[in-house]
């Protein structure tokens, strides 16, 4: 039971950005062709019609977003982790002995909480497809899989120096290689919005069917 509750609160900030940002089905996804009819009668006034439906963000593009948002609400609970690991760094000075481990990842803090911002930041801008998401997103996975390959090899120099705490690196380790794949999905999605942009750019929808279609009725 205390589980499922712990599950369904890191959820509850994710979904409720997810939904925010409109779920990948705001209007700003504009119009995608879905297939052609044919309208008129004779053989000389029959025609083919493209028809015309609300596009929605790629599925790579949700994925990422929603998991974006889950890794990203880190930024509360890491800056007070740090902030403890801080004030038991120091105790550990004044006991004469620190964990190289708590040092590594003490001075890992900023960096991974910046990461946490930026993919707060870019799960927001693919969901709305704002002019910069794809920017925001590619900055999210450099500084990802930037800050996560450096920590990496810290946590194995610092269970090299202290093989007794090595197990204490294991779950730190596999938060790193988490982050990585979900850097690498991001930068999927900052492809597929390119992709997607490129196709309506290919094949635009009339204004007026996107007006009738997008625009709400009074």
């Amino acid at each position: 039971m205390v589980s499922f509750f712990f599950l369904a609160l890191v959820l509850v900030v994710p979904a409720g950005l997810y939904f925010f940002n409109g779920g990948g089905r705001a209007p700003v996804w504009g119009l995608v062709a879905a297939g052609e009819k044919v309208q008129g009668d004779g053989a000389y006034r029959r025609a083919r019609v493209t028809l015309w439906k609300r596009g929605s963000a790629p599925l790579s593009v949700r994925i990422a977003a929603i998991s974006s948002f889950f890794l990203g609400q880190m930024i509360g609970p890491g800056g007070l982790a740090a902030l403890v690991g801080m004030v038991v760094t120091l105790e550990s000075l004044n006991k004469g002995h620190v964990s190289p481990l708590l040092v590594i990842i003490q001075l890992s803090s900023p960096t991974g909480l910046l990461v946490a911002a930026y993919l707060l930041s870019a799960g927001s801008a693919m969901l709305a497809r704002a002019d910069d998401a794809v920017p925001k997103a590619r900055r999210a996975v450099q500084w990802a899989i930037g800050h996560n390959l450096v920590l990496l090899v810290g946590l194995g120099a610092g269970a090299a120096l202290e093989p007794s705490e090595a197990a204490f690196a294991v779950p730190a380790a596999i938060y790193c290689c988490v982050s990585i794949a979900q850097a690498l999905l991001v930068r999927r999605a900052a492809s597929s919005i390119e992709s997607y942009t490129a196709r309506q750019n290919e094949e635009p929808a009339p204004a007026h069917v996107e007006m009738e279609i997008l625009e709400p009725v009074a």
